[in-house]
């Protein structure tokens, strides 16, 4: 479950460097129930507590067809959404992935600093 929250975190600031500024709360969707409430409990509750804004949550049926939907709309407002495994191999080279794929590497350029962008240690100047 650390995976988790690791996984909120990063999508967190991967769509803070893909979306202009603006004033939202973050969205996390996952599949109801009692397994979205302990979700809610052990998650996304002390993360909006850190965070000092709300947390929202919402519960989906799956379907990649959603995502693309609401990217092709130009309302893509779920931050963090879960998926299955399957589904997600399914579409691993989609427009979507391919944007998913650049914002992690900015955000690691930003993190790791230009040094990182060959993929070698930085060499002594």
């Amino acid at each position: 479950m650390n995976s988790l929250k690791a996984a909120l975190v990063a999508t967190a600031t991967l769509m803070s460097l893909a979306l202009p500024a603006q004033a939202r709360d973050l969205t996390v969707v996952s599949w109801g129930g009692n397994y979205q409430d302990a979700q809610r409990k052990i998650y996304f509750q002390p993360f909006s507590a850190k965070l000092g804004a709300p947390v929202l949550d919402e519960s989906w049926d799956g379907g990649y067809g959603v995502l693309q939907a609401k990217v092709k709309a130009g309302v893509p407002n779920w931050d963090a959404v879960q998926v299955e495994a399957e589904e997600l191999e399914l579409k691993t080279n989609t427009e979507l992935t391919r944007e998913i794929h650049r914002l992690t590497a900015e955000l690691h350029r930003r993190l790791m600093g230009p040094a990182s962008a060959g993929g070698g240690p930085a060499s002594a100047t």
